[in-house]
């Protein structure tokens, strides 16, 4: 009940942001109706057992959906009176030649995924098998694959979206997004678990929201579809939802229900049981997390296991997901949650402010930035992510460097300075 009052309130404060901000998509007004919808579903979980959230943690999250979405205003607004005359171009505005690129990463995937798959299937000749020994075997710090084809995997969580830009730019057609897409996303799936690829719809949903202005029924229904796919393939690869033959689809249903509950839902009532004292746990997640994890390859820090103990989230449900608060809180307190919290709302604001006006660059960073605060929920992507922007950086120099479409920005200057020409004088 407190709970599901707590959510309304988060749903008022999203609402008013994306008012004053005159824009419903805005982070200013994401981060709180995340939270609210969260919240709700803890509340309806306490039908599979959930243990209620009865405590001052819910002020907490109230707070800082608060600070997050007024910091977020503020800088929309700044950004809004600072940027109103001016006009959007630079190097990250180009367009690029698609199907060059489709081109070169068809044959990069010829040469790389086919030996991703022959180590997967070194771990069993089962993929679901295999696909269950590799998220073991990775919660356990343990490598599944290569540096290189770790790394390819990667390098596809950063360039699908991109070509999603592209088919939404025309630069390049469907059913070339489709196969250069499909295989990156089901080798992602079987290798790396299911968290990197929902985080990867979610932000192709905002890629979507940005460059064409809103969502459209067509891309919620496949979206979505795909969604619940990956969810339900990766329970039933990992193992933590069985095909009985016993059971019946009611059963059947009725479990993944309530994994997909736990899987959402658990990380708002395991951090709230963690500030009341109810459980005790290292405070092995920090902000600067990211930050350590560069120095160690200089031998200057060692990083901390990113994996915690598990808790009980009910009286029969173990795990160990405790959402973006337990990166802020245990180390820093409620200054540090407002201060993080600040950070995170300008950075990602901004981000999304440069990518509606058409920066390819910032378009990618702000998928990843949205994405991360709707896993806010169970996890401080953010904080956890910082070298793998700065790769992704250099990543888009590259292919900017590599796929511009130089021909048409040639064109598109002759067809200006044609039509310049051509103006009567007054």
């Amino acid at each position: 009940m407190f709970s599901f009052a707590a959510g309304t309130v988060l749903l008022m404060i999203g609402i008013i942001a994306a008012l004053i901000s005159r824009d419903k998509w805005s982070p200013a007004s994401v981060f709180p109706l995340t939270w609210a919808f969260g919240l709700w579903g803890v509340s309806a979980s306490e039908v599979f057992g959930f243990y209620p959230i009865e405590s001052e943690a819910l002020l907490l999250y109230i707070a800082g959906s608060l600070v997050f979405s007024i910091v977020g205003i503020a800088t929309y607004e700044m950004l809004r009176k600072l940027n109103h005359n001016t006009v959007a171009y630079g190097y990250f505005y180009n367009p690029i030649n698609a199907r060059k690129m489709v081109f070169f990463f068809c044959l990069l995937h010829l040469a790389v995924l086919p030996s991703i798959y022959i180590d997967l299937t070194s771990l069993s000749p089962d993929l679901v098998q295999a696909a269950y020994i590799a998220r073991q075997r990775s919660v356990e710090g343990d490598e599944v694959l290569g540096w290189a084809a770790s790394n390819y995997l990667q390098v596809g969580t950063m360039l699908i979206p991109l070509f999603v830009v592209c088919y939404l730019k025309k630069w390049c057609s469907a059913s070339s997004l489709l196969i250069i897409s499909t295989p990156w996303a089901l080798l992602i799936l079987l290798a790396s678990g299911r968290s990197g690829l929902l985080q990867l719809l979610i932000g192709v949903m905002f890629i979507w929201v940005i460059v064409r202005g809103k969502l459209s029924a067509k891309l919620v229904f496949w979206v979505g579809g795909c969604f619940i796919l990956v969810l339900i393939g990766g329970a039933i690869a990992t193992a933590k939802v069985a095909l009985d033959s016993d059971e019946s689809a009611g059963d059947f249903v009725y479990t993944f229900l309530e994994h997909f509950a736990g899987y959402a839902f658990q990380g708002p009532v395991l951090f709230s049981r963690y500030f009341d004292g109810d459980i005790s746990l290292e405070p092995l997640w920090s902000p600067f997390s990211s930050i350590c994890h560069m120095l160690s390859f200089v031998g200057l820090c060692i990083p901390d296991p990113q994996h915690l103990a598990f808790n009980r989230y009910a009286p029969y449900l173990e795990g160990n997901v405790y959402s973006m608060y337990f990166s802020l809180y245990p180390k820093f307190g409620v200054l540090g949650v407002i201060a993080f919290l600040s950070l995170y709302s300008a950075i990602s604001t901004y981000t999304y402010f440069k990518a509606k006006a058409g920066n390819v660059y910032y378009m990618m960073l702000a998928s990843f930035f949205m994405s991360s605060i709707v896993l806010s929920l169970f996890s401080d992507q953010i904080s956890s992510s910082w070298w793998s922007l700065i790769k992704l950086t250099v990543l888009i120099a590259l292919v900017f460097v590599l796929f511009t479409d130089r021909k048409k920005i040639r064109r598109d200057r002759a067809m200006i300075n044609q039509s310049a020409g051509q103006t009567p004088a007054t």
